[in-house]
């Protein structure tokens, strides 16, 4: 019985006498430079005010909008407690739902 092996069949860097960790870094330090170059372009227009203005919006989503609309840090606030695991898992969704199923009026059947 003749056995074969079978070649794996290898990268056009390996022709040139790089290794497979060479090429790697060759192409990571590619991309960073080529990510360096597009910052330094959109520095001030882009960059920096998306950088300086996330942590804002962070706060004011979690400090003010959650508890506006009933929900607290973290997924249950005080309102849950209050109404019972029911209206907490229903939501305002299906409260507003139920609201405009009221106005169109009965069902026809």
């Amino acid at each position: 019985m003749a056995t074969t092996t079978a070649t794996l069949p290898r990268y056009k860097g390996a022709e040139l006498g790089r290794s497979t960790v060479q090429a790697s870094r060759s192409a990571f330090a590619g991309l960073l430079l080529r990510d360096l170059s597009v910052l330094r372009k959109n520095l001030f227009r882009e960059f920096l005010p998306r950088t300086i203005l996330q942590p804002f919006l962070l706060v004011f989503v979690f400090l003010y909008v959650f508890p506006t609309i009933g929900q607290g840090i973290g997924g249950g606030a005080a309102p849950c407690r209050r109404r019972g695991r029911t209206a907490c898992r229903s939501g305002r969704a299906f409260g507003n739902r139920q609201i405009e199923l009221d106005r169109l009026g009965p069902r026809r059947a």
